[in-house]
């Protein structure tokens, strides 16, 4: 990747910034920008490799349509506008036109507000319909989902989930409404379900591939699976990928005796899932091929097919591929590959 232009100076002017924070855009060239230090959002217009002023929204205070630390802005498919105002502990929603809608204050459980995201059902790209708003509030710590009334629905502390000290910045969705939370702390990107069960986390500190350095944002192209995500000296650029996790092999224990395996294991995303059993280094038996499975725990019984069970003896120790790939990705040879062992 490298860097096309460069918009706007330090400055309280038209066009000007200080300390801007969080940023928005769609495919209709509409950019919005959270002007933290001049406690307002820009909007920006994008046409032809150009970008250009279009109006200043707010300005410092409490009141409706003003702010305090405005951090992250964010669209829905319609244009309206939702602002995390760290300072006055509320989200604010605005029209397309800039004109002050409504607020999610404290009343609804809003406390330090910063990375925030829209899903609503008409948005292209979405196979998990709803419509909600994920907000990162507390002390760094806490992921809450809201309806578009701005009631709770459900909220999660994410250091208590993950048994550690987090420091959560922003957020965003893929395909199938899965959270991607930005961990400056940890120096990672924790993923949650739609319901904000937690799934895997990614990274660590460091340079090299799959590491971050304090990354403080993310955006995912839920089109094609495309994220990127922003750290300290750079942006990193990944492709939607599956891991499978907790594989385990067990032959299943029933009386009177049936010659079947259990097969049990986690996907970090719904996925396509080929599984083997090596008899030989030359010779192996498909137990399935290609299955869609969902995300999640995952189990699988599998009756040995009768000319088979003279090849698998008792007593005898076998090793199982399982590779999975992603049924949501333009990038379709990714692949991950986990074996386990048992003794049928």
């Amino acid at each position: 990747m490298s860097g096309l232009a460069v918009f706007g100076n330090s400055g309280a002017g038209e066009g000007e910034f200080n300390r801007p924070t969080g940023i928005s855009c769609n495919e209709y060239g509409d950019v919005y920008v959270a002007d933290t230090g001049n406690n307002r959002i820009v909007r920006l217009y994008y046409k032809d490799g150009k970008l250009r002023f279009i109006r200043n929204i707010g300005k410092a205070g409490s009141g409706d349509g003003e702010f305090n630390r405005p951090l992250y802005v964010e669209m829905d498919s319609s244009g309206k506008l939702y602002v995390s105002d760290n300072g006055n502990n509320r989200i604010q929603v605005f029209s397309k036109s800039g004109g002050f809608l409504y607020s999610i204050d404290q009343t609804k459980g809003i406390s330090n507000p910063r990375g925030i995201c829209v899903v609503d059902e008409n948005q292209r790209y979405l196979g998990y319909k709803q419509n909600c708003i994920y907000v990162i509030d507390g002390y760094f710590n806490r992921l809450q989902k809201f309806d578009l009334n701005g009631n709770i629905v459900r909220g999660v502390r994410v250091d208590e989930k993950l048994g550690r000290k987090v420091v959560l910045t922003t957020l965003d969705y893929d395909y199938y409404g899965n959270l991607y939370l930005v961990d400056y702390f940890n120096s990672q990107v924790h993923k949650f379900s739609p319901d904000l069960a937690y799934i895997t986390s990614y990274g660590s500190y460091g340079t090299d591939d799959y590491k971050f350095e304090k990354p403080t944002g993310i955006s995912i192209y839920r089109h094609y699976g495309q994220v990127i995500v922003s750290d300290k000296e750079s942006a990193q650029y990944f492709w939607i990928g599956s891991d499978v996790t907790n594989f385990r092999v067990a032959r299943i224990q029933a009386v009177p005796p049936v010659n079947a395996l259990q097969f049990d294991f986690f996907l970090t995303e719904k996925s396509f899932v080929t599984m083997e059993i090596e008899l030989d280094k030359d010779k192996k038996i498909t137990v399935c091929k290609n299955i869609q499975l969902e995300q999640g725990e995952n189990s699988i019984s599998w009756e040995i097919p009768p000319e088979y069970v003279p090849l698998i003896l008792p007593g005898q120790k076998y090793t199982t591929n399982v590779r999975v790939m992603a049924t949501y990705s333009s990038y379709p040879h990714i692949e991950k590959v986990a074996k386990a062992e048992f003794v049928y």
